[in-house]
């Protein structure tokens, strides 16, 4: 990646190639409830549903959150993208994980499949946010931080998105793009949770600020804090952290060790097969991270972790640019975020309204189930709408 005066959204250089959505079939089961079938033959049960964001604006022009803003800043002409229209993508995700069932897409297959329903409309978007990808003959895979600009009508774009891989289990991960050859590679893993931030025709939801504190703080309980305060639900965060001279900002990251393999027994497994670190963020260093949340109300992870929420302050991943060191990880699933005080970091919270959950489902007598877990359709649609 360049360094971080040149990362912007006009520097992406990755082709994404537009997606088959023409075959297969898309039947409405619901409203809002679909059964995609693509052209592979793999079916998805997709579902969509409306979250309420009640933004007290008042309250963000009170603390004086956007004061200082600077046009060259990285995130200007992000600000536009977060129209009414955006959302919420996750396929797939923790209960693939510790079932250690299929875990292997194609990312075209989420654009394939948001075009397909008609979620994804014809216009821009900025999508960030999170997910895996598998090892392959042509690429190491790793943890994987998305960032793109996607053209609604056929799913192509351009990409810089990069992944983090690990060359020892207990090693630290190395960055990689994944564009080969000048094109964005599509295999993933596990799971895909991004955001789709449309982009504004008049006034965008997206909202900036610039903190600085007399004290260290956390900034993802930061984050969820603020948008709580705000009124706001569900969210995509964009992150940047410039590294001052002598402050000691401090970053824990997790990286997967390898694909899991089978289903996991207790929590002890899932700690285990992740490589989790503590490292500093080193001097003129600087720190970008994407990630999302609302309640992620996953019976199976509460049911297997006896009760808790999952990525209960967001799900992000980040990246370290300007030349990361051998004792850190470089792009990695973030799981704190210490700033030091006086630190300056900036971010972008857009409120968003609209979550859609794709999972892998399967054909059973005449009906579908779960291909993970088993459970039919009204099972699945209980556990996500309902809540």
């Amino acid at each position: 990646m360049k360094v971080i005066e040149e990362e912007n959204i006009d520097n992406f250089n990755g082709k994404i190639n537009s997606v088959n959505f023409e075959n297969g079939e898309c039947i409405t089961y619901l409203p809002n409830v679909f059964v995609v079938t693509l052209a592979s033959g793999r079916n998805f049960l997709v579902m969509k549903k409306r979250l309420s964001n009640h933004l007290n604006t008042n309250i963000y022009k009170e603390h004086h959150w956007q004061s200082n803003f600077q046009t060259d800043s990285i995130f200007y002409k992000r600000l536009r993208y977060g129209s009414d229209d955006s959302f919420i993508v996750d396929m797939q995700g923790i209960k693939n994980f510790i079932n250690a069932s299929n875990l292997d897409f194609n990312d075209e297959d989420i654009r394939a499949i948001l075009i397909k329903t008609g979620i994804l409309t014809n216009q821009n978007y900025l999508r960030v946010g999170v997910a895996g990808a598998p090892e392959t003959p042509n690429h190491p895979g790793g943890e994987v931080l998305e960032e793109q600009i996607i053209y609604g009508g056929n799913g192509s774009g351009v990409s810089n998105s990069f992944s983090g891989y690990l060359d020892s289990e207990e090693g630290f991960s190395k960055e990689i793009s994944l564009n080969i050859n000048g094109t964005m590679s599509e295999p993933r893993m596990v799971y895909s949770h991004t955001a789709f931030l449309g982009e504004a025709k008049t006034k965008s939801n997206s909202l900036y600020f610039k903190l600085k504190k007399a004290e260290r703080f956390n900034l993802m309980d930061c984050i969820k804090n603020i948008a709580s305060e705000l009124g706001v639900n569900a969210f995509s965060a964009q992150i940047l952290l410039k590294k001052r001279e002598n402050d000691k900002t401090t970053i824990k990251g997790r990286v997967l060790k390898r694909k899991p393999q089978v289903k996991f027994d207790d929590l002890s497994f899932a700690t285990e097969i992740g490589n989790e670190k503590e490292f500093p963020l080193e001097e003129k260093q600087s720190f970008v991270s994407f990630g999302t949340y609302y309640f992620r109300n996953d019976v199976d992870w509460f049911d297997f972790t006896k009760g808790r929420e999952y990525e209960r302050r967001g799900h992000y991943h980040a990246h370290i640019i300007n030349s990361p060191s051998p004792q850190q990880h470089s792009v990695f699933h973030l799981r704190e975020l210490y700033v030091d005080k006086d630190t300056p970091v900036e971010f972008i919270l857009c409120p968003i309204s609209e979550v859609v959950k794709i999972t892998p489902i399967e054909i059973s007598g005449k009906s579908y189930k779960c291909s993970v877990t088993g459970k039919d359709i009204n099972s699945l649609m209980k556990e996500f709408i309902d809540v």
